[in-house]
């Protein structure tokens, strides 16, 4: 029987194509190689602008910066395959569904932690929970940065006794994870808090290690890593 549960209303009234893609039973071709220039739209990801790596960046890029190059790193379906091997790893990890609760980082991970519930519900025939923690304003450099993202939290339950996996699209710094720990800890003290993210890029500059990562992918402080329904991409700019 299956469990009734709450969910992140955002992320499943706001399914992007990425969601669509993705899906167990989706048989998604690649994509081809977008425009991705700052300033410029990305094709095929008009309708959700959530699978972007917005938490950690290495720099900011002005108008005077031009592109160098611009590479495909993981296509629709290698990012699929890394999901559900997440996935299996999770269950693996829990033994099971039981007392899981997914939380995706806003942003980039709300559309990733649907996902990942979607599938989990496929293979244990069992709903997870996921809802959107936006951790921001516990970040250490809050007063600089500001408050960017525009998905707020959404807990709708207590994470008392309760087995949390934070995920997120690009882990870079470690920051947006280390005021993620702060700020869940408002909604009650888990069993435990494990970290799943899509892409680990290096350079942390807290002592934060994933325990599910889909890849990882060496970079430098001069490249981005942006995560986006056509794959993910590494770019470099001059100054």
């Amino acid at each position: 029987m299956k469990k009734e549960v709450k969910t992140n209303k955002a992320a499943d009234g706001n399914k992007s194509e990425l969601s669509q893609s993705l899906s167990p039973n989706s048989d998604s071709g690649v994509e081809t190689k977008p425009k991705l220039f700052r300033g410029e739209s990305v094709p095929g990801n008009q309708s959700s602008p959530l699978l972007t790596n917005t938490s950690d960046t290495s720099k900011s890029v002005n108008s005077s910066e031009k592109s160098l190059y611009l590479k495909l790193l993981m296509d629709p379906p290698s990012i699929k395959r890394s999901l559900v091997r997440i996935s299996h790893e999770i269950l693996e990890s829990n033994r099971g569904g039981d007392d899981l609760i997914l939380l995706g980082l806003a942003n980039g991970g709300i559309e990733i932690s649907a996902v990942v519930a979607e599938i989990i519900t496929q293979i244990e025939n069992v709903e997870v929970p996921h809802f959107v923690l936006n951790a921001s304003k516990f970040r250490d450099d809050f007063s600089i940065r500001g408050e960017k993202e525009v998905h707020q939290t959404d807990i709708a339950v207590s994470l008392e006794g309760k087995r949390v996996i934070l995920i997120d699209d690009v882990l870079f710094t470690g920051r947006t994870v280390r005021s993620a720990f702060q700020a869940l800890l408002e909604y009650g003290r888990p069993t435990f808090v494990k970290l799943a993210v899509l892409v680990d890029r290096g350079h942390r500059e807290f002592p934060i290690r994933p325990d599910f990562v889909g890849k990882n992918i060496p970079t430098s402080l001069t490249e981005t890593v942006t995560a986006n329904d056509t794959g993910v991409w590494l770019e470099k700019f001059n100054g």
